[in-house]
C-alpha cells in the first residue's frame, strides 16, 4: 500500500489502514471511538516500514495503540482509539435512489484523482475504486469497484480511502487552492459486514448549530448495491498542512493521544498477548 499511496511525493500508509487492524486486533468488537492520527507512517531510509500494535484494558474498557518501530519517529505512536464493546444493530438500507436524486453533479473520476494529485496526494491503482461520482453542494454518492484482494478484511483500507475521496469531494472548497487537507480524527467507527463486492460510498458534510455546513468535518457510510450499510466513518476531522519543509511530518503533532491501529497489507504475525507486527518493505527505486 505504501508505494500506491504518496503524500507530496513521499509514501504514507493512509489512516484507513489503522482501522481494519484495529478491530481485527479487538475482535470481536466492531466498534471504535476517538481515533486519532497522531503521526504519519512513512518507511525507514531503507525502505522499511515496521509496526508494532496492541490492545490494552483500561477502567472502563479497551484502548487500542499503534506504535512505530522503524523510520521517522520511531518508537512513537502513531495512531489511537477506544475500542467499543457494544456497537447495537445496523441501521436500516440507504435509500439509494433518493440520495442520487439529490446529487445532480457528476465527476468524472479522471478529473477526481487529478484534483487529488494537484493538492498532493497520488493515488496509485490499488486506491482508485472510485468508478463514478455526483454529488450536490453537502453530500456525494460515489460508486466503488471491489478492491482485487478484498477478503479477510473487515474494513479494507483502499475501500474506506475512496469513501474518504468522495467526502473530499465536497470539502475544502472544491478547488485546489485550499491546499493540501489530510484527516486528522475519526470520532467513531461501526462495522457490521465486510464488503465482498461493489459497494456504493454515501459521505455528506457535518451540519453546524444553524444549519450551516462544516467544510472540514463530514460522515461517510459504506453499502452494498442494496443499500445494506457495511460500514460507517462518524466525525471524519481534516486539517491543512501548510506547505512549509517538514510540515507533512509535523502534521499531527498537536493531537491528544485518546486510543487506534495501522494495516499495511503484507505479512501480519502474532507477536505475543493481543499484539501484532506488521512488516512492509518499499522499493524505493521503484516509486
Amino acid at each position: 500500500y505504501l508505494r500506491e499511496h504518496l503524500v507530496r511525493g513521499v509514501p504514507v500508509l493512509p489512516g484507513t489502514a489503522c482501522l481494519d487492524l484495529a478491530l481485527e486486533a479487538a475482535a470481536p468488537t466492531r466498534g471504535l471511538r476517538h481515533v486519532a492520527f497522531v503521526r504519519h507512517l512513512s518507511p525507514s531510509d531503507t525502505g522499511e516500514l515496521r509496526v508494532r500494535a496492541r490492545v490494552d484494558p483500561t477502567a472502563t474498557g479497551a484502548r487500542f495503540q499503534l506504535r512505530n518501530s522503524t523510520g521517522p519517529g520511531e518508537g512513537t505512536a502513531s495512531a489511537t482509539a477506544l475500542v467499543e464493546p457494544d456497537l447495537g444493530a445496523a441501521p436500516g438500507p440507504l435509500d439509494l435512489p433518493a440520495i442520487r436524486a439529490r446529487c445532480r453533479e457528476s465527476l468524472a473520476p479522471v478529473e477526481l484523482y487529478g484534483w487529488f494529485r494537484r493538492l498532493g496526494v497520488e493515488h496509485g491503482p490499488v486506491f482508485r475504486l472510485v468508478t463514478a461520482l455526483a454529488r450536490s453542494g453537502s453530500e456525494a454518492l460515489a460508486e466503488l469497484r471491489a478492491p482485487e484482494d478484498g477478503e479477510g478484511f473487515r474494513i479494507h483500507p483502499a475501500v474506506a480511502d475512496a469513501a474518504l475521496q468522495a467526502l473530499g469531494s465536497i470539502c475544502f472548497g472544491r478547488s485546489s487552492d485550499a491546499g493540501l487537507h489530510l484527516p486528522h480524527s475519526i470520532e467513531r467507527v461501526a462495522w457490521f459486514a465486510p464488503a465482498t463486492g461493489p459497494t456504493f460510498a454515501w459521505a455528506r458534510l457535518a451540519t453546524e448549530p444553524g444549519g450551516a455546513s462544516d467544510p472540514l468535518r463530514g460522515d461517510v457510510t459504506v453499502c452494498d448495491r442494496d443499500g445494506r450499510v457495511l460500514f460507517e466513518l462518524s466525525g471524519i476531522l481534516y486539517r491543512s498542512v501548510p506547505a512549509a519543509d517538514g510540515a507533512l511530518r509535523d502534521f499531527c503533532a498537536s493531537v491528544e493521544a485518546r486510543g487506534a491501529g495501522v494495516q499495511s497489507g503484507s505479512l501480519v504475525t502474532p507477536a505475543g498477548p493481543e499484539l501484532l507486527e506488521i512488516h512492509d518493505v518499499v522499493d524505493q527505486g521503484a516509486q
